[in-house]
């Protein structure tokens, strides 16, 4: 009874904090997709780059 429990409590809480609202607006051309082996995340734009859409996520508890 009590494993029964923690695993209900950890699947409530899962879910709770598992939603998250999103939106993504293409700004350039669209362009083909990609796969994620293609993708490279950068903590400072190259010098030579080109913004081809913005990308907001959030949470409401409190994670972004």
């Amino acid at each position: 009874m009590r494993v029964l429990r923690i695993i209900t409590t950890l699947f409530s809480l899962a879910v709770l904090f598992g939603c998250a609202t999103g939106s993504a607006i293409v700004t350039g051309a669209a362009r083909a997709p990609l796969t994620p082996e293609q993708v490279s995340i950068y903590l400072e734009p190259p010098a030579d780059f080109e913004v081809i859409g913005l990308v907001n996520a959030a949470s409401d508890a409190g994670w972004t």
